[in-house]
């Protein structure tokens, strides 16, 4: 879920399992060879206060109270994870925010919550403020937060966390950074945010082509056989009144009121389901990204919003025929 920020108020992106996180699905992660050999080399760089490992990369700043190879794996992890976004989204990658999003990853959730006021029932959190610079000007701060704590008498991994919710709130800081102060939709940065927390988990250690990426990009019909998201998101398309399952009415969801009309009840859970399956579409061809990526540059470059409305509803035909042959959803 997503806030409207202003200058002296701290906005918030949490996860609640009514969005379709299952807290108990956990997404594999697997490390290929060369991985070992980068996580080996980044847990020299880790650095111990108060408790904490700290690994300061090229996207991001890690922090976790377990050990430096745990640090090492998220601090890689959230590197490639982050640059397969850029790298989608962007056609040049030029930042907004100067400074590094911080993922702190707790070892309790009472600390989690102690420390990132994070709302009840989370399990994930991305907060973006300003925060003043000892020159007197102020700043972006991105932080991510969320918890995992270890089954007793076991050494925690990496890839026991709630990768899904890391995944979905990463989305939201890495967008954060992108464009900083220029918000985009809610449905765009949510359907995003959603697409990316149930992708394919894959080891790799480079970005340069799709066997070595650590997220799956392969055809989407494999998304649909092994995720547990595209039978809720089913499910809602399904029951739902057909007229609203349009993108002229998925445009109109660009104001939190609009987005979430229930606080995160049947209706919001739709708009998500919504949002997600046509940023799906989007990304299961090379025109359909240069789409996405058209209309984050017109979003950023202060297009008029009903110009993007207009241009979005032209694809409904397509996105409904996309739906019907892969995800077996019919829409009349």
């Amino acid at each position: 879920m997503l806030k409207s920020h202003h200058k002296n108020l701290l906005a918030l992106c949490f996860l609640f399992a009514v969005e379709g996180v299952n807290a108990d699905v956990k997404t594999s992660l697997t490390w290929a060879k060369a991985d070992k050999a980068a996580i080996s080399k980044l847990a020299t760089l880790a650095v111990k206060s108060d408790d904490m490992y700290e690994i300061v990369n090229s996207n991001w700043t890690v922090r976790t109270y377990y050990g430096r190879v745990f640090a090492a794996e998220a601090s890689l992890f959230m590197e490639e994870f982050s640059g397969q976004i850029i790298m989608a989204l962007l056609e040049k990658p030029v930042f907004k925010v100067k400074e590094k999003p911080i993922l702190t990853i707790f070892d309790t959730a009472s600390k989690y919550y102690e420390n990132s006021d994070a709302p009840e029932n989370s399990r994930g959190l991305c907060a973006y403020r300003y925060k003043s610079t000892p020159q007197g000007n102020s700043e972006w701060e991105i932080n991510l937060y969320t918890y995992f704590e270890k089954n007793a008498g076991k050494e925690p991994e990496y890839s026991e966390c709630h990768l899904p919710i890391i995944l979905h709130e990463g989305t939201h800081a890495v967008i954060a950074k992108m464009f900083g102060e220029i918000v985009l939709p809610i449905w765009l940065n949510e359907g995003i945010a959603c697409y990316y927390e149930s992708m394919q988990i894959k080891g790799g250690n480079k970005l340069s082509g799709a066997k070595t990426a650590i997220l799956d990009v392969r055809a989407r019909q494999e998304r649909t056989s092994r995720s547990f998201r595209p039978e809720i998101i089913k499910d809602y398309l399904i029951k739902w009144p057909g007229a609203k399952v349009s993108l002229e009415y998925l445009a109109s969801l660009s104001s939190e009121e609009r987005w979430n009309p229930d606080s995160m009840g049947e209706k919001t859970g739709f708009n998500y389901a919504l949002a997600e399956s046509f940023i799906d579409f989007l990304m299961s061809s090379q025109e359909g990204r240069m789409v996405l990526r058209k209309i984050i540059s017109q979003v950023s470059s202060g297009t008029d919003y009903a110009v993007i409305a207009a241009s979005i509803k032209t694809l409904d035909p397509k996105w409904k025929a996309y739906l019907a042959n892969i995800w077996k959803v019919r829409i009349k």
